[in-house]
């Protein structure tokens, strides 16, 4: 558990695909009432898709320079870049080393590269105001998001009609006024299978048989270059951790269960999203969700759910939130954040 002084949460931009398929036709299913159930289930009604030639930093981008104009910052102002994506353009170098030149930001910018999926955000608030309280760096810039659709395989119903393509822009910058950040962060690395890819990094080297795809039942077929997910151990994995990490959050930090606004998830499916918010005892008002519009589109979804569902509360008012995200790693963490007049913008399509 860590607590970070003294630095705020400025704005948030997303930016997602324009073209959007819906899962009510989508030919993976085997009828319209399999679909509808799906929907009905799963929550993803239309899922957001990049087409072959845009990757998640292009995505990156729009975000960030409608931040800056909306902030009036100067871009040699932003001290520190972290991105969170598990879908860079290379495998090296540093997909923000790369966006540092792109975005025309100063070549002394700390840039870092963080290669988690849905507990992404989480981690990189911490990191990002951690250092930035450390080092004295005065704002800061947040990249969280994928293009996920790439790596789902056609044939695969456990993640073709769930994932999407988010990414977004979150700015932060020291503020001795701002309340304190309280964070709970956690791994198992024995469970790393249950979400990955295989093929691709240099234990199992890119080969022909990479593009063969494997019929694993149950509606699964798969290639070495798409994400295995191996749903009952995600699902057990996620409905112990999620609800334990947000009560010792709480219990930790001694905050106000009742005087809190917002407890916003990392957007997972659904029906795993509502057996958590029912173990917490959450009302339905507090947890919103974004999957019907946005699906699941990893580190991104706890921003695209804020700018889709709470965008003129945050900026308007001050608000004590609850973030929670969980997923590859498998790895977990969960947030408490007080806001005050968040600069925001609705979400950007491409």
């Amino acid at each position: 558990m860590f607590t970070v002084k003294g630095v705020k949460l400025s704005s948030i931009v997303g930016v997602a695909p324009a073209y959007t398929e819906d899962n009510l036709t989508n030919p993976i299913f085997n009828d319209s009432e399999d679909a509808e159930k799906y929907v009905k289930t799963v929550g993803v009604r239309y899922r957001r898709v990049t087409d072959k030639n845009t990757c998640t930093a292009d995505l990156f981008v729009p975000a960030f320079n409608k931040q800056i104009e909306l902030l009036n910052w100067d871009k040699s102002e932003v001290g520190i870049l972290i991105v969170i994506t598990q879908t860079p353009e290379y495998i090296s170098p540093l997909q923000s080393i790369i966006l540092q030149d792109r975005l025309g930001l100063e070549k002394t910018c700390l840039c870092l590269d963080v290669p988690l999926g849905c507990s992404g955000y989480i981690y990189g608030s911490f990191l990002i105001s951690s250092l930035m309280q450390s080092h004295n760096i005065k704002k800061g810039i947040l990249f969280t998001g994928d293009t996920l659709t790439k790596q789902a395989s056609i044939k695969d119903r456990s993640t073709q009609p769930l994932f999407s393509d988010a990414a977004t822009s979150t700015a932060f910058e020291l503020d001795t006024t701002a309340s304190d950040m309280f964070f709970d962060l956690g791994n198992d690395g024995s469970g790393f299978e249950n979400i990955m890819v295989k093929d691709g990094g240099y234990r199992n080297r890119f080969s022909e048989e990479s593009l063969k795809y494997v019929d694993k039942g149950e509606g699964v077929c798969l290639r070495g270059i798409d994400t295995i997910m191996i749903g009952m151990d995600v699902f057990s994995f996620a409905i112990s951790t999620a609800p334990k990490t947000v009560n010792q959050l709480i219990i930790q930090y001694n905050l106000d269960f009742d005087s809190l606004d917002y407890f916003v998830f990392h957007q997972a499916n659904m029906f795993l999203n509502e057996m958590i918010r029912k173990r917490l005892k959450l009302p339905v008002d507090k947890v919103p969700y974004s999957l019907y519009d946005y699906g699941n589109s990893a580190s991104a979804t706890i921003p695209i759910t804020i700018l889709d569902k709470i965008q003129n509360e945050i900026q308007e008012k001050p608000l004590k939130m609850i973030f929670s995200g969980f997923g590859v790693g498998l790895s977990w963490g969960a947030m408490y954040i007080e806001t005050n007049n968040v600069v925001v913008a609705p979400i950007i399509l491409v």
